[in-house]
């Protein structure tokens, strides 16, 4: 494909990415409030605090809850302030372990991340099995065809990327069809990125950047300093915005198996080499690579500034790539074209390599007074 993209992006593909994609018009503040360090995270007017809360609540009361939420401080109608936790997100500290093991091949940095892939799939079997017994009719379906049609429109139609929409609607319609069909439990968003490590050592504030904390990390695993005890009592879970939408039960362990984080660890790949035949894997696996993706691509192209930050240790040409295998399986087992939406992921994973010099974000919507983070809220 030829590098001379020409974007020509409008005020309602803007509101498109606004209402859709873009998470950083969530307004957040740390604060101090009678000696306390407090998050206090405002509504973002999807779900409501009042509602929030009562999910959260549901949860702190259930006594075989196994896992740990920041304590929720105060409540208005407008926010939630919650304990402030001086640690790492868990997705930063797994792209730690990572460099320590692909490039360092410390086996030490592997044991620990398995520890904590062991940990957390414990924990999501534990919150999957505890809202078993919530009534699901409360809860919405996941609208697959809207969402997925989202960064479709925002990546191909910016720069008039040629494509058969109906074809493409009528293959998502069938995909959704299946989606919906095994929807039976609560979606959880069970990312890295949605849990904290309390491991105030590793705080960014401690360090010069990213490197000098990574030697810190080095020399706290090659210690042995992170055992199962440790990691277990101190993974704070975060963001429960998503639990009103139902799922099938194989949507959150792609998440917490399958991330680009973790995709590199040997239990991740013995899970994707042991479901990669089944059909509620392959459906529910396009669904979510697509948003992963989609969402990450989306901020290369139109915030080019927030994507350097909130993305900086992500690279979505990995989803696309994927996305295409496994539109090939959906072809014979589903019975969709595909045609088409593979022609859309070759295109998305070649602008996946774009640099984007302009954020056209900038030029419809004030985003100065924006605060950019991809760990801890708010990163230096």
């Amino acid at each position: 494909m030829k590098n001379n993209v020409i974007f020509n992006i409008d005020q309602s593909l803007i509101d498109l990415f606004l209402r859709d994609i873009y998470k950083d018009i969530r307004r957040i503040e740390v604060i101090k409030i009678d000696n306390n360090t407090v998050l206090r995270r405002y509504s973002d007017g999807v779900v409501s605090i009042s509602d929030e809360v009562e999910f959260l609540n549901k949860l702190n009361f259930c006594k075989d809850k196994n896992w740990l939420i920041p304590p929720i401080l105060n409540i208005t109608d407008d926010y939630i302030d919650f304990k402030y936790i001086r640690g790492i997100r868990l997705f930063n500290f797994l792209i730690e372990l990572r460099y320590l093991f692909l490039v360092e091949h410390s086996k030490k940095a592997l044991y620990v991340s398995e520890i904590i892939k062991d940990i957390t799939i414990k924990n999501l079997e534990n919150f999957q099995n505890l809202t078993s017994n919530f009534d699901l009719s409360r809860y919405s379906e996941y609208p697959v065809v809207e969402k997925l049609l989202s960064p479709i429109t925002l990546l191909c139609d910016s720069s008039s990327f040629d494509y058969n929409l109906d074809e493409v609607k009528s293959d998502l319609s069938i995909i959704s069809k299946y989606y919906k069909s095994i929807s039976t439990t609560l979606f959880r968003d069970a990312t890295p990125k949605n849990i904290i490590f309390d491991e105030p050592l590793l705080y960014y504030d401690n360090f010069i950047d990213d490197t000098d904390r990574r030697i810190k990390i080095r020399s706290l695993v090659n210690s042995d300093y992170f055992d199962e005890k440790l990691l277990s009592e101190n993974l704070y879970h975060i963001d429960f915005t998503g639990c009103n939408y139902k799922c099938p039960k194989v949507d959150d362990f792609i998440a917490a198996n399958l991330h680009e984080c973790n995709i590199w660890i040997p239990s991740s790949q013995f899970f994707y080499n042991e479901n990669i035949n089944n059909t509620d894997f392959l459906v529910t696996i396009f669904v979510r690579y697509l948003r992963f993706g989609g969402r990450k691509l989306c901020y290369r192209i139109y915030n080019s500034i927030g994507h350097k930050i909130r993305f900086r240790f992500d690279y979505e040409k990995i989803y696309f790539e994927q996305l295409s295998f496994v539109t090939d399986k959906l072809i014979k087992e589903l019975g969709i074209k595909g045609s088409e939406l593979k022609k859309i992921f070759d295109y998305m994973s070649f602008l996946s390599d774009l640099t984007i010099d302009i954020d056209y974000l900038s030029l419809f919507f004030d985003n100065s007074d924006v605060k950019y983070y991809s760990g801890l809220f708010p990163d230096k």
